[in-house]
């Protein structure tokens, strides 16, 4: 079993990058490994599942991921939420291409803004890194099943603007989801606060 994740931040490093340390309140890792931790703990069969089952995109060589997923027989289940503000898919931002794969990405301030929630230790956006390293649209697309989860109200105006979709829009990343044959929706009743009143909001595949 392995996890892998979708992104983290990337910082500067001369004249490549580099991830967060792992100690940092902000690491995308950190919480990777707190979450192993967690469940280890809980679920029995996860006996033995430690950090080294955790994979996550490294900066200085980003596009070396989607071919080490590929590798490994490729993904089962992409869990993937969506950006309250913009509809960003891991650090994906409006704009970002259907084929787009792993790589370096300058954050938008959407983005930036919906971190401050995300990771509440950042005193203002200034302290939001301004990049990160993300897989692609085209790389979460090439999972056997994705798992849409969106949870508040926070989420409300994502969630009704995704579920009236009918095509992928590259200006809200989210949508990417409606081009996979293998897709499921878990919200609950906050961020389906702005859905038509007869709306199905029961968990549907796609």
């Amino acid at each position: 079993m392995r996890f892998v994740l979708m992104d983290d931040y990337a910082l500067p490093d001369g004249e490549s990058w580099t991830a967060p340390p792992v100690t940092a309140h902000y690491s995308c890792r950190q919480y990777g490994e707190q979450l192993i931790a967690t469940l280890t703990d809980a679920v029995k069969p996860l006996a033995g599942i430690g950090a080294a089952h955790l994979w996550s995109p490294d900066p200085a060589d980003p596009s070396s991921y989607d071919a080490r997923i590929a590798d490994a027989g490729g993904i089962d289940i992409f869990y993937v939420a969506v950006g309250s503000s913009d509809g960003h898919v891991a650090f994906n931002p409006p704009g970002t291409p259907i084929d787009s794969r792993t790589r370096i990405i300058p954050l938008a301030d959407s983005t930036r803004a919906d971190n401050l929630g995300t990771f509440p230790e950042f005193g203002s956006l200034d302290d939001v890194p301004t990049h990160g390293v993300s897989v692609g649209l085209a790389t979460l697309a090439d999972a056997r099943r994705i798992e849409v989860v969106v949870h508040g109200a926070g989420k409300a105006a994502s969630t009704a603007r995704l579920l009236g979709a009918d095509e992928f829009d590259p200006e809200f990343p989210a949508t990417f989801a409606l081009q996979h044959d293998n897709v499921h929706v878990s919200l609950d009743r906050a961020a389906a606060g702005r859905l038509p009143a007869n709306a199905d909001t029961a968990p549907a595949e796609h």
